[in-house]
């Protein structure tokens, strides 16, 4: 979920690096899934379970504060677009659009 130019489900090919690391070779094909990168600068809850519920898979970890969004490829695209941009007006979340293959609004 933390890996640019990629969405959950995208079959790609790579090739080892390391032991235990790996690198992208080339897209063979695209999901069709998006990927949202999000900074939470409050309380994370409620914004996750917003997410959830317009269809979002959200999954976090790394750092506390910052999440990965899968928006699926069936799932309407308008209502989580204005959703996120209402939350980025007004300071309560930064977003970085790290892979997005939905109709805009």
């Amino acid at each position: 979920m933390f890996v640019s130019n990629l969405a959950y489900n995208d079959l790609v090919d790579i090739k080892a690096v390391d032991d235990d690391q790996y690198q992208v070779c080339e897209m063979i094909e695209s999901s069709g899934n998006s990927t949202i990168w999000m900074q939470v600068n409050i309380d994370s809850s409620p914004i996750i379970k917003e997410l959830k519920s317009l269809g979002c898979q959200v999954e976090g970890g790394a750092f506390k504060e910052l999440f990965a969004i899968n928006i699926p490829e069936n799932t309407k695209w308008e209502p989580i677009g204005r959703y996120l941009d209402s939350l980025d007006k007004s300071d309560k979340i930064v977003t970085l659009y790290a892979s997005f293959n939905h109709e805009g609004y």
